[in-house]
């Protein structure tokens, strides 16, 4: 099974919101940063969660910010909501759809690890590994 944004979008626990992009867009891992240039962490594929706590009030560095995620081929943008944002800044949700980076709006109760383990759980199944992994319940 691949995992792609209808998949993260489909669960509902998860609330999560597209603002834009496409929902069939495939991800190769998901993956919560702070930095204002994450790239050298990051493989491409991702989807790269942040709350934008680091994020520029400037309109030209938040549109910087993406347009690195973007040419670095990073698979969407989850920006989570209600920490350091009340909503997506409309530099960031420009500079989205300018660059063509998917954009998913994470709602403050959803924690990041619980979309990193949806992620994680489908990894040996769209990889054909085995591989056994205990969580706890109170992660999710």
């Amino acid at each position: 099974m691949k995992l792609t944004l209808r998949a993260l979008l489909g669960r509902d626990e998860l609330r999560l919101r597209l603002m834009n992009g496409d929902p069939d867009t495939p991800l190769t891992w998901v993956h919560g940063i702070e930095l204002l240039d994450p790239t050298p962490y990051l493989n491409g594929g991702e989807l790269v969660l942040t709350t934008g706590q680091r994020l520029p009030a400037e309109h030209d560095e938040c549109r910087a910010y993406v347009q690195r995620l973007a040419a670095h081929d990073v698979g969407a943008l989850g920006f989570g909501v209600g920490v350091g944002h009340d909503t997506v800044p409309d530099a960031v949700a420009l500079a989205c759809v300018e660059f063509g980076l998917p954009l998913l709006v994470v709602p403050e109760p959803t924690p990041f690890v619980s979309i990193v383990r949806v992620g994680a759980d489908q990894w040996p199944k769209r990889n054909g590994a085995r591989c056994v992994t205990r969580w706890s319940s109170s992660v999710v």
